[in-house]
């Protein structure tokens, strides 16, 4: 067997001494390891149930967004057709109109009868059809509604201009709160987390101190010393990454049957699929979150208390 064999069958052989030593050293002080991965765990939970909230409310402001991205212009039925034929070339020739459609009464009416289906009988006792004509403009641009629906109403003719610029910004806003507001609170049970995984690793090095001091003696390195309460660090945070991802997917996926069927029928718009691919990345985002609280926690409390 050659030295650079030897070697690294060495590294390995330390390597496996680290992780049963922190195994154990996770096992004496049971109480502290089972409160820091359930402090752990929590700050995963929150943070993935923030991460849902943002990326469920982004879909549904940006989806709803663009189906509200235009104008609807209705013309007092006196308008003559002339003048709506100039009314559409100034439409044509605004900055933030990227498309037109014309609706004639006829067209109007016909819209009307199918979205009533069994009912549109009711319009069969009309003298005449009381719908209006009206242009739809597509935008280029949310951020060109105002002023695109500020001109439109200035047009002789026009009695009415339809624009929901209200209701998106109060989306972004509601985005934008949720979206600050649960980083805010992550913030602060991320700072939580770290500092109780910080006393556990402390605690575990008062346990352990005459230990330490004997492997000084023996000409232990600083390496070995310090990798078990690492990995211990890390495991807090892989068992806080496993048990939150299962948590929040089960939660998630009974959310997802329970209210996406409303929200379809309501908005036409959906939530995240609880399907193979997010729980994946749950997974893979969870757990790495975990083991870097952990490793963060563990680092600052063995580089304050354990001097090697």
């Amino acid at each position: 067997m050659t030295k650079k064999v030897r070697d690294i069958m060495k590294i390995l052989r330390q390597f496996r001494n680290i992780i049963r030593e922190g195994l154990v050293g996770m096992w004496r002080n049971l109480g502290m390891t089972t409160a820091s991965v359930i402090s752990i765990t929590f700050v995963l939970l929150m943070f993935g149930f923030v991460l849902l909230m943002v990326l469920n409310v982004e879909q549904v402001v940006f989806e709803s967004g663009a189906k509200l991205q235009k104008i609807v212009v209705f013309f007092e039925n006196t308008t003559p057709q002339d003048k709506l034929a100039e009314v559409e070339k100034k439409f044509k020739a605004m900055d933030g109109v990227d498309k037109i459609e014309f609706t004639s009464k006829e067209e109007a009416l016909n819209e009307m009868k199918a979205r009533l289906k069994g009912d549109d009988y009711i319009l069969e006792g009309l003298p005449e059809n009381p719908l209006p004509v009206s242009f739809t403009l597509h935008l280029k641009s949310l951020n060109d509604g105002e002023e695109v629906a500020r001109e439109a109403k200035a047009i002789p003719g026009v009695y009415k201009v339809q624009y929901y610029n209200e209701l998106v910004n109060n989306m972004l806003r509601v985005y934008r709160g949720v979206r600050y507001g649960g980083t805010a609170t992550i913030g602060i049970l991320l700072l939580i987390a770290i500092v109780l995984i910080h006393n556990t690793i402390r605690i575990t090095l008062q346990n352990r101190r005459r230990e330490i001091q004997i492997m000084r003696y023996v000409g232990a390195n600083n390496y070995y010393i310090r990798g078990p309460f690492l990995i211990e660090g890390l495991l807090f945070g892989l068992l806080a990454g496993v048990l939150s991802c299962g948590i929040l997917y089960l939660f998630y996926q009974y959310s997802f049957n329970r209210f996406n069927p409303q929200l379809l029928d309501i908005l036409g718009i959906g939530l995240f699929i609880p399907d193979q691919r997010l729980a994946m990345n749950l997974f893979v985002i969870l757990t790495s979150l975990g083991m870097g609280i952990g490793y963060l926690g563990s680092i600052i409390s063995v580089t304050r208390h354990l001097d090697v």
